[in-house]
């Protein structure tokens, strides 16, 4: 199984990523966009695992605290667009 770590966002993240998408759908842009269920930001990949149980298991002992993200329209990289998270 392929496995990464990812911040997931709420649902008023995902309704302004899921408008800026259509956005540029709008605008001519073509391409494969992203379902609104795989919208996230990838911290890192783990790569093939065949023990997500194992890594689960040390993500659940990580703490953290909720912050704030904000957009701030579109980026490129290669051929893919991005929306651009503030500092």
């Amino acid at each position: 199984m392929r496995l990464f770590i990812a911040i997931n966002f709420n649902e008023n993240m995902n309704y302004a990523l899921l408008k800026m998408q259509n956005d540029l759908k709008r605008c001519g842009i073509k391409g494969s966009f992203i379902r609104e269920e795989n919208l996230h930001i990838t911290l890192v990949f783990i790569g093939e695992n065949d023990d997500p149980g194992k890594i689960e298991k040390i993500m659940r002992n990580v703490s953290f605290k909720a912050f704030p993200i904000r957009l701030s329209g579109f980026r490129r990289f290669k051929d893919m667009v991005f929306a651009n998270v503030e500092d």
